[in-house]
């Protein structure tokens, strides 16, 4: 009896240290929600796969895009998870990580050719990077997939107005 009496304790502790974690998180204290959040993994002795994706986000709101593509590498690495490496592609494009964005995106759309989420964000990156003729097919390829976006077609608008630019800058 004692002994189950401890280890509801235990789970108590770690559920309040979780939650400390979310509450400063939430409250915009980033450098206290990664201390409690680290202080919390160190309690646990284990790190959850969705308690370490859920602290990677906090980080990426915290614009910490490295330390969170950091952590989101290591659970893909440790386990493939489609879902963790298209937010590490999403971050990686937030930091402006443009290669490792695209490269993170082809992997995960040889899986899903269809999910047109990532072929709208290589299409970004791209066009952040440049390539205004790729990025324009993509986001045509991704206007079909969502069947008539009207935040795609103003991206392609957008394409236009880049590439007349570059025009008038060269």
């Amino acid at each position: 009896v004692l002994d189950r009496a401890r280890y509801i304790q235990a789970q108590n502790d770690l559920r309040d240290a979780l939650n400390e974690a979310r509450i400063l998180a939430a409250r915009r204290d980033y450098d206290a929600a990664a201390e409690a959040y680290e202080a919390y993994f160190e309690q646990a002795g284990k790190r959850l796969k969705k308690d370490v994706v859920e602290y990677a986000i906090m980080l990426s709101s915290a614009e910490r895009y490295t330390e969170a593509v950091a952590v989101l590498r290591s659970v893909v690495e440790e386990q493939f998870d489609y879902d963790v490496a298209k937010e590490m592609g999403r971050i990686q494009s937030y930091q402006k990580d443009y290669s490792g964005a695209i490269a993170t995106i082809d992997q995960l759309l040889q899986i899903n050719p269809r999910d047109y989420e990532l072929v709208f964000l290589k299409a970004q990156s791209l066009r952040a990077l440049g390539y205004y003729t790729e990025a324009r097919v993509l986001y045509g390829d991704a206007l079909v997939v969502a069947e008539d976006s009207e935040a795609i077609e103003e991206r392609i608008i957008g394409i236009d107005a880049d590439v007349r630019f570059e025009l008038v800058q060269s």
